[in-house]
């Protein structure tokens, strides 16, 4: 008989997470509840101070600020995908480091932006601000 590998914290709460947020698509929670609650749970996750989702329109190659929570870090306006980092996260569909529209970042916080994908394509990016610790992947 196979003992079963006990589960580290970390991969316990991305379980919990992966679990609460297939209930919420389930019970057809409205968009911005949902976005909200993916940007809490990652802040969560990473330890980050703040963090935003922004939205893209394709048609104009804009992001459009659609939550936020905490300390946002980058700017409340519209962002232009056409520059980097932008332009790796929407078109590249990599994950990335942003440049801070307030102030310079302190050593090794520079906000991280997520591409957010649906289906193979970018919904948007979800970006984390402030001391963002990326969990260990699970063994």
């Amino acid at each position: 008989m196979q003992r079963q590998k006990t589960r580290s914290p970390g991969s316990r709460r991305m379980l919990d997470m992966a679990h609460r947020l297939s209930r919420l698509l389930a019970g057809g929670t409205d968009p911005l509840a949902f976005l909200r609650t993916i940007l809490q749970d990652a802040l969560a996750l990473t330890g980050s101070r703040g963090g935003a989702v922004l939205l893209l329109e394709r048609d104009v190659r804009l992001l459009r600020p659609f939550v936020h929570v905490g300390d946002v870090g980058i700017a409340e306006t519209d962002i232009r995908t056409d520059e980097p980092p932008w332009n790796t996260a929407v078109w590249g569909r990599k994950t990335t480091d942003a440049p801070s529209t307030a102030a310079p970042p302190p050593q090794g916080e520079a906000p991280l932006v997520l591409p957010l994908l649906v289906r193979g394509d970018v919904l948007g990016v979800l970006t984390l601000h402030g001391g963002v610790q990326l969990p260990s992947p699970p063994q």
